[in-house]
């Protein structure tokens, strides 16, 4: 039986949509879609009422395309605020991983936990001078990003019931889609606009994940600068990969 999935990814600059088919036989794209978010610094014509509702505008856009409107979808959460690490202890039992999880989250989560969404996955235990290690992904959101875009994603019609990262998820899809050797590793990068995701696999279980401060607007302001235009102008020649030479 065929199964719909629809991913919902709101970023700073765009809204991103996918729908995919899994069949028996692997996986089918159904629809696409993308949706500019109107900003301050590259719209300065649009009413601050506008650009407070830009990021629902863009997912109205999307729902027009049946393939979305009301479906369940996963979204995912990125920058300061989501807080991925990796953790290694001595091997312990079952019953008292959780709590030990916890215990170490609190040690590096930079904000308060119980302000957060906790969530963790194990890796295969390794060995490390005779002795087995438990290692691991544990990761923190704060509750607030979480409220925030579960409201905006309800308010634009659609059905958020899963949420990831946007690391761990670029993670997943590609070990998913295209799969992952025991001894491969392989580095996946996101470039957004105001941050840049990192994920390296190691195999299929295990996963480096970082979100960077740098993107697409680093660039945009550099190319203003060095060429004297205006952002939206400078945001236009980015994309359009059409630059003046500098004058020797």
């Amino acid at each position: 039986m065929a199964t719909l999935a629809v991913g919902i990814d709101v970023g700073t600059s765009s809204v991103k949509a996918v729908a995919v088919k899994r069949t028996s036989s692997g996986y089918s794209l159904k629809s696409v879609g993308q949706a500019e978010i109107r900003r301050a610094e590259y719209n300065p014509e649009e009413s601050p009422q506008a650009l407070a509702e830009a990021a629902l505008r863009a997912l109205e856009r999307i729902t027009q395309d049946s393939s979305f409107a009301r479906k369940p979808c996963a979204f995912a959460v990125s920058g300061p605020r989501v807080a991925p690490r990796l953790f290694k202890f001595p091997s312990i039992p079952k019953g008292e991983v959780e709590q030990a999880i916890r215990f170490e989250a609190e040690q590096i989560i930079p904000f308060d936990l119980a302000q957060a969404a906790l969530d963790y996955v194990l890796f295969d235990e390794v060995m490390e001078e005779g002795k087995p290690q438990m290692e691991g992904l544990v990761v923190a959101v704060h509750k607030e990003e979480v409220d925030k875009r579960y409201v905006l994603l309800k308010s634009a019609g659609f059905d958020p019931v899963v949420l990831d990262i946007d690391t761990l998820a670029l993670a997943n899809a590609y070990i998913e889609t295209e799969g992952v050797g025991e001894r491969e590793t392989v580095a996946l990068i996101n470039i957004g606009a105001r941050f840049t995701n990192l994920a390296i696999t190691h195999g299929p279980r295990r996963v480096f994940v970082r979100d960077i401060a740098s993107g697409g607007d680093m660039l945009s302001r550099a190319v203003s600068e060095i060429y004297g235009l205006d952002l939206p102008m400078a945001e236009k020649r980015k994309r359009e990969a059409v630059y003046t030479p500098l004058e020797d």
